[in-house]
């Protein structure tokens, strides 16, 4: 970005920090990122990331500490959290969502409750790289596949969940005891909404087209400008801009997937 010119970037945490560890220490990462933003002498004018978890949940916070422009932790939230976001999705576009039912991992008989038809997906509520999501095509293959999730899912859940609990967020998202969702699968054309809100006015600036592999259902390239008849791309700017209008974010950018 040609105005990136005239900035001078400092790292708040290094890559290394939060890549390839035992453990998320997320109080002593905020701990430390705050004290180093503090350090800049004349202080930071503002706070980005191009990391996920934790630090894409972090960077509210550390606006919020700092004073800097920034989105609410609670509306950062209801895009992260997969369940939450589609409670308030369903609010608001319930017709463009998927099926979806929020389980414990360590229930027994958790199966039947699920009560949807195969195939569909079970993921965590936080998670990045798709880490512990898994198509589910059968009986056998969703209890072996607990068996993986059980033993893992500890790794990015419980600080997760400790940070929404220590930045006071609702008691029905927070104290939980569920940890993952399950949803029917999205089927088509995959397309992204890149944009931003800014002062509370959404802005769309690009509509990309996700091209998968022909033969297989890895990502292969972006597409830009989007091929779709501009009339489907008016309607997916107006769903997620109502989506995004809903839940209160403001002063971040955004993107938003859709299969059509």
């Amino acid at each position: 970005m040609p105005a990136a010119e005239g900035c001078v970037f400092h790292s708040a945490i290094d890559i290394d920090e939060m890549r390839h560890v035992d453990k998320f220490d997320v109080d002593k990462l905020l701990s430390v990122a705050e004290n180093r933003m503090r350090a800049v002498e004349g202080g930071p004018a503002g706070v980005i990331t191009y990391f996920d978890f934790p630090a894409q949940d972090m960077v509210p916070i550390l606006a919020s500490r700092m004073g800097l422009p920034g989105p609410s932790f609670e509306s950062v939230l209801k895009c992260e959290h997969k369940y939450w976001s589609r409670l308030e999705q369903q609010k608001v576009i319930s017709k463009h969502i998927p099926a979806f039912y929020a389980f414990d991992p360590f229930d027994e008989d958790i199966f039947d409750s699920i009560n949807m038809p195969f195939p569909f997906w079970i993921k965590p509520f936080r998670s990045f790289r798709s880490f512990l999501a898994f198509e589910i095509e059968n009986r056998g293959q969703f209890e072996a596949t607990l068996e993986e999730i059980r033993e893992s899912i500890d790794f990015i859940h419980k600080p997760f969940m400790q940070l929404l609990q220590d930045q006071n967020l609702p008691a029905d998202i927070t104290q939980m005891k569920e940890s993952c969702i399950a949803e029917t699968p999205l089927y088509g054309r995959q397309c992204t909404l890149e944009g931003y809100v800014y002062n509370g006015k959404v802005k769309v600036y690009g509509v990309v087209d996700s091209v998968r592999d022909q033969h297989f259902s890895s990502f292969s390239r972006y597409e830009y400008p989007s091929s779709l008849p501009k009339w489907v791309q008016k309607k997916m700017m107006k769903v997620c801009k109502r989506f995004i209008k809903s839940i209160g974010l403001d002063n971040s950018a955004f993107n938003a997937e859709f299969f059509l």
